[in-house]
């Protein structure tokens, strides 16, 4: 944070280390701090993804939902389908309670790392609350599909079902495991 900090003070419109000194900022909780140091590197370098990127994490965490979504659809626009801007895009759609846009990008995300737990626990866990039967589960069918059986995965897989009280599918991917 220190050699960040004096380089924008030598230059203060150097984009890359206010961006640096925002997300650590970030990280710190000092989140109008981080965002003012973000909108200034934004105007020094409009192109800038990490700038728009750390911008959108960081009005996400002021539940400025809105705002969040449109850097971070402007961190896409930069460099189009970025794992970390597509999950920070889902998460962000999640927390806005924009549950049916967030389960169609948590699968993008689920597309590009069929192996993520976090990203099963995550739509799973919408579809469960969104009433979503039709896609419950389904992730762990693409996984498969995609990698074959993983424990880690499988495990995860029967804690859903159990929660379902689908005893026998529970019961049947343990003996698999």
């Amino acid at each position: 944070l220190a050699a960040h900090r004096e380089a924008t003070r030598l230059k203060p419109d150097f984009a890359e280390a206010l961006t640096r000194v925002a997300s650590l900022l970030n990280d710190m909780g000092s989140l109008d701090e981080a965002l003012d140091l973000v909108e200034t590197a934004i105007a020094a370098q409009p192109s800038l993804f990490d700038a728009h990127y750390y911008r959108g994490w960081i009005l996400g965490r002021l539940a400025r939902h809105d705002e969040a979504l449109e850097s971070l659809a402007r961190a896409t626009t930069l460099r189009p389908g970025n794992f970390e801007a597509l999950l920070a895009t889902a998460n962000a759609l999640r927390d806005a309670g924009r549950n049916e846009q967030a389960l169609a990008a948590y699968w993008q995300v689920l597309e590009k790392r069929p192996e993520r737990l976090a990203t099963h626990r995550e739509i799973n866990h919408l579809a469960w609350t969104s009433g979503r039967d039709d896609l419950y589960l389904r992730s762990f069918d693409f996984a498969r599909e995609q990698r074959g059986d993983d424990l880690d995965l499988m495990r995860l897989e029967g804690s859903f079902r159990l929660r379902r009280e689908d005893w026998t599918g529970a019961e049947a991917l343990a003996r698999r495991a």
